[in-house]
């Protein structure tokens, strides 16, 4: 599964930076942005599941 991913994502750079290639400069800032934010939302996802790993793990811990 995260091999698959891992393809996924090297697929997608590929085609972006064709398309950062072939279009102008005002359509490459545009796609530079949903690239940057589809990133940061990549990142916001990772930090909440290992927030919720860590209360869930603190829950715990403390009924023991």
């Amino acid at each position: 599964m995260r091999y698959q991913s891992v393809k996924l994502s090297i697929v997608f750079q590929n085609n972006f930076f064709k398309m950062l290639n072939e279009r102008g400069i005002h359509d490459n800032v545009c796609i530079y942005y949903v690239y940057l934010f589809m990133f940061f939302l990549m990142v916001l996802v990772k930090i909440h599941w290992l927030y919720l790993m860590f209360i869930w793990n603190y829950r715990v811990l403390k009924d023991f």
